[in-house]
């Protein structure tokens, strides 16, 4: 009867859950790259080139084609420096969840560890989505017709990734 539980542990331990959390983190990693799932692309004066990952380690990337936009005052620079250090708390919740995700590949105690991190991961990612709006909603409220806004579509794929 012990056999049967230990063999039914291991089958959840190894089974939908686990892949299931290793192909969404997978994902994830690799939309960070892409630059058409970029979470960052708050408004369209944003070049269509910027990836998430060069959205938070890039500030000038970030706002190349703002420039003017930011000199005159129709959008704030602290905009900016929230949706690029809301990238970086994305992109740090992302390597966690990979870090768990390759833990899981460990024996029992690595996988019991390995837990934590997409909890802590996905937490991160959550708070750097919430910044993103926070962003998105600062230059809505800002209301230049000369630097229109829009909702990104990578702010839904990446809380779809959530893992």
């Amino acid at each position: 009867m012990k056999s049967l539980e230990n063999k039914k542990k291991s089958d959840i331990q190894n089974g939908w859950m686990y892949k299931t959390h290793r192909i969404l983190v997978l994902l994830a990693c690799a939309a960070a790259f892409y630059p058409g799932f970029s979470p960052a692309r708050i408004t369209s004066a944003i070049s269509r080139n910027v990836s998430l990952f060069t959205a938070s380690i890039s500030y000038s990337s970030l706002t190349s084609d703002l420039q003017r936009a930011l000199l005159r005052g129709w959008v704030s620079k602290g905009t900016f420096i929230e949706l690029m250090l809301s990238c970086d708390i994305i992109l740090i919740g992302i390597i966690i969840c990979a870090i768990g995700a390759c833990m899981s590949f460990g024996n029992h105690r690595m996988r019991r560890y390995g837990f934590r991190f997409p909890l802590v991961g996905a937490t991160l990612m959550v708070g750097g989505l919430g910044g993103v709006y926070g962003a998105y909603a600062q230059l809505v409220a800002a209301g230049n017709d000369r630097v229109p806004s829009n909702f990104p579509s990578g702010f839904v794929i990446y809380a779809i990734l959530l893992p």
